[in-house]
């Protein structure tokens, strides 16, 4: 999102996360942030961005199964339905911490 680019680097916002696609109510002091960082840092292995579908018991130990963000979901009367559904599943070490930091906050 541009307007969330620009209100970073103008350090009006600040992530834990590069590229933050939506920012909603998060307040954290630069050094939160920073211990953030850090905890996540290699971030191409520690952070996955996509939805949270489940955490299941795997052959081979915990596997969490994920949508792709670009999997489009409608709600219905009765419900949420997913069209188009890419789906992926990524193995985590037993004991794993799982942080879900949806992006949908209704008001």
């Amino acid at each position: 999102c541009i307007v969330i680019g620009e209100l970073q680097r103008s350090g009006f916002i600040h992530s834990a996360l590069p590229n933050p696609g939506s920012f909603y109510l998060g307040v954290c002091s630069r050094k939160e942030i920073a211990t953030a960082k850090a905890a996540l840092t290699p971030y191409k292995d520690k952070v996955v961005r996509a939805y949270i579908r489940d955490v299941v018991d795997g052959p081979d130990g915990p596997v969490m199964e994920f949508s792709a963000l670009d999997t489009k979901r409608q709600h219905t009367g009765g419900g949420l339905t997913e069209n188009a559904v890419k789906t992926f599943e990524r193995k985590i070490p037993e004991g794993s911490f799982i942080v879900n930091a949806t992006e949908h906050i209704t008001f």
